[in-house]
């Protein structure tokens, strides 16, 4: 009789405690978020368990029928199915943590291994490891494209400098010609539309698409053979401009006049820069229907190597194509940011892009989410410590989570009481 009473009591506790709760599934989305966070770090657990076996089923997670337990405690929960499965499986590997944790200082156990500090030590753990990749990579920018802010005058070539000696001269470019020895003078010529100078007593001489040394050259052998005991010495005058074509994805495409000394980035400024769905690693420089420079802005971003910032001419298109693949770099690291993929193909590619990992890295857990078949999301945990797990290879799309050292002092003792010093 006194079992038939107890068992009576239990069904009628459990019947007026579940007459309070929810069903998730009669909530809105709105009220599910809201009624979800309010859920302590153990009780979310076993929820995001629940609704991971109820997703592996096929069965929308948003019409899975849970009964949730009330609780006042606030903690973060993922939004997305994505997230809810991140989520869950770095909480997993959190409380393994602590077990290993404990069981290392079974011993001497340090206060935050208590067992009424658990909760406390895994929710450290969680917001050390920023469990949310796939939110990291929403507070991202793409790397680059800030060099373009400001005003493009900056960047204006100087023209006020020596001339290079492989200065291709043009149709509107300025010799200034001195002569001396039996005869002494001093003239400028400008080259014409047909790319002829006429020099004084001694007549045309074509200098268009010759180099600078080369017209400086041609000039002092046609004197010295028609003018003995004449020597002269020949510098460039005004410069010409030249019109050029930027086309893709600039962010002002059109035709540009700029000096005859500019080159690709100079071009690149005056028309404001590149979208950010265009790539800073393949701009072409097209010359006569030919590819003839392609420019790496990363080179120049990380390098300072300025080797392939080609010199324009008369009629030059600069074109900017689509970005190519690209990869996230989220975390401890120096520049986190999105990067376009070229050369790079292995992990410690793309952390050196990213300036190298910070002091408070956790290299032994580095976390590579990665689109598996087009279908969903899978997470790889890399040691990058090891020169194995450095090499593991890059696929586009990825995104790079390397994570914080958890916050707990290993192999400490606390000294609290009557002492100068107490810590």
């Amino acid at each position: 009789m006194k079992k038939i009473f107890f068992y009576f009591l239990i069904t009628v506790f459990s019947l007026s405690l579940s007459a309070q709760l929810p069903d998730i599934g009669s909530l809105s989305d709105q009220q599910k978020r809201t009624y979800l966070k309010n859920l302590s770090a153990s009780d979310r657990e076993l929820i995001l368990r629940e609704l991971q076996g109820s997703a592996s089923s096929n069965q929308p997670i948003n019409d899975v029928q849970v009964v949730l337990p009330p609780s006042t405690n606030v903690a973060e929960l993922a939004e997305t199915n994505d997230e809810r499965s991140s989520y869950a499986r770095e909480r997993q590997e959190c409380v393994a943590k602590y077990q290993k944790y404990s069981e290392d200082n079974a011993e001497n156990p340090a206060p935050e291994i208590a067992q009424n500090n658990r909760e406390k030590y895994i929710d450290d753990c969680l917001k050390s490891a920023k469990s949310n990749s796939v939110r990291a990579r929403e507070n991202l920018k793409p790397f680059g494209y800030d060099l373009f802010a400001g005003s493009p005058t900056t960047f204006a070539p100087a023209t006020e400098i020596p001339i290079p000696q492989n200065y291709v001269l043009g149709p509107g470019d300025t010799l200034k010609v001195f002569t001396y020895g039996n005869e002494s003078d001093s003239r400028d010529y400008v080259v014409d539309r047909d790319g002829v100078i006429n020099l004084n007593k001694i007549g045309p001489v074509v200098v268009a698409g010759m180099t600078f040394s080369e017209v400086k050259q041609a000039i002092d052998d046609r004197f010295s053979t028609q003018m003995i005991g004449v020597k002269t010495s020949v510098t460039m005058g005004e410069l010409r401009s030249v019109r050029v074509f930027i086309l893709g994805e600039a962010n002002r495409s059109g035709s540009y006049t700029v000096s005859s000394l500019s080159t690709i980035t100079n071009a690149l400024f005056v028309s404001g820069g590149i979208k950010e769905i265009g790539s800073l690693r393949n701009i072409q420089l097209k010359r006569n229907g030919k590819t003839v420079s392609t420019l790496d802005l990363y080179d120049l971003l990380l390098k300072g190597d300025t080797s392939s910032d080609a010199r324009l001419q008369p009629g030059d298109v600069i074109f900017i194509p689509t970005v190519g693949d690209l990869v996230s770099v989220a975390g401890n690291v120096k520049r986190p940011a999105i990067y376009e993929i070229k050369r790079e193909h292995h992990l410690d590619d793309f952390i050196d892009l990213a300036g190298g990992a910070l002091p408070n890295a956790n290299l032994d857990d580095v976390k590579i989410t990665r689109i598996k078949d087009n279908k969903f999301r899978e997470i790889l945990n890399v040691d990058y410590s090891t020169k194995i797990g450095q090499q593991v290879k890059v696929q586009a799309g990825d995104i790079i989570q390397v994570n914080e050292v958890l916050a707990e002092i290993n192999n400490s003792v606390v000294l609290e009481g009557h002492v100068k010093r107490p810590g």
